[in-house]
């Protein structure tokens, strides 16, 4: 509600719902409809629009068009409009072409995790035929519960982002206050949760020397100098997703979890050593270049609300009769 967009070109057979406005400028107006976009949709301005609504609930609130159109704001000259929405189109058009190549890079990476994790592409020098394991041959649980309560951190795992803190994730405290029966999960260490590997909940712990996580999680390390790292990233393919929805739906565990029994004897395919940790090597870099980009681009997304905060309250002005 009360969320405003800028329309770049005509577009033919296309229609607003009866939810939506469409505000043309006045020709005596002189508005630059860009620089209302902005206006109109950030800070205090874009507050005090939403506190227009009418309504008893969110699902059924309305900002009712008369009202609208009654609101005051401050609005610069024509030419400091212009001048405005032309600095923050230049970020907006910075911010797009980095998501587009982040969405790029992400699509890369997702078909080199597929051909790489897979033996279908084969780094140079490496030409030893993949073995077939099962899982407890490569790693094997780890049982340690944090008995004494030590105050760890509780971390939880994502489908996207792997292992993170818990009270980040959820913004707000959802595991017990007493952690004794909580399990300890090391410094590469895999883990997921019991009951939600299917949708690709499984992580390699990277943040903590020692954390804790929830009873519902199992627990796992690598043996035999197996690479956590390379099988974490295995298990994250659609094959391996599907496998494990098949081994849950099979399952005597009418409770919908996959417990480290059944897992544990589910096939992977792995090659040596040495290529596994060569294979890791080239994911991490292409990682590490996506996560660069990534802070580029909340730089470019903070660079753009101050320049909003200075231009759109007037607190900087960009034309030499505004400037003061």
């Amino acid at each position: 509600m009360g969320a405003v967009g800028y329309v770049e070109t005509d577009e033919p057979g296309v229609f607003l719902p009866d939810r939506l406005w469409l505000a043309r400028g006045r020709r005596t107006a002189s508005m630059d409809m860009r620089w209302l976009n902005y206006a109109l949709g950030f800070g205090d301005v874009a507050t005090s629009v939403r506190e227009l609504a009418t309504g008893t609930s969110n699902s059924m609130k309305n900002i009712p068009k008369a009202r609208l159109l009654e609101f005051s704001l401050l609005v610069p000259s024509p030419e400091e409009q212009r001048a405005i929405s032309s600095v923050l189109v230049d970020v907006d058009g910075l911010i797009a072409s980095l998501e587009r190549l982040i969405a790029k890079k992400k699509e890369i990476n997702q078909g080199l995790m597929q051909t790489m994790l897979t033996g279908a592409t084969r780094l140079a020098g490496f030409g030893t035929p993949w073995s077939v394991r099962r899982i407890h041959e490569v790693l094997a649980p780890r049982s340690e519960l944090n008995v004494s309560g030590e105050s760890l951190e509780v971390l939880s795992c994502t489908k996207h982002e792997g292992f993170v803190r818990s009270l980040d994730y959820f913004k707000n405290q959802v595991f017990s206050r007493d952690l004794s029966s909580y399990r300890v999960i090391r410094r590469g260490d895999i883990g997921y949760p019991a009951n939600h590997i299917e949708e690709g909940s499984i992580g390699v712990q990277e943040i903590y020397d020692r954390a804790v996580v929830s009873p519902i999680y199992v627990v796992m390390y690598p043996i035999g100098g197996n690479d956590s790292f390379f099988l974490q990233r295995q298990m994250k393919l659609e094959s391996f997703r599907q496998k494990f929805a098949r081994v849950m739906n099979a399952s005597v565990d009418r409770r919908g979890s996959l417990r480290w029994k059944e897992f544990s004897q589910i096939e992977v395919q792995v090659p040596d050593l040495d290529e596994q940790y060569a294979i890791s090597r080239v994911l991490r870099d292409a990682d590490n270049e996506i996560a660069a980009l990534e802070r580029r681009l909340a730089s470019a997304r903070a660079i753009k609300h101050g320049m909003m905060q200075e231009l759109l309250t007037g607190r900087t002005r960009l034309t030499e009769e505004g400037a003061t």
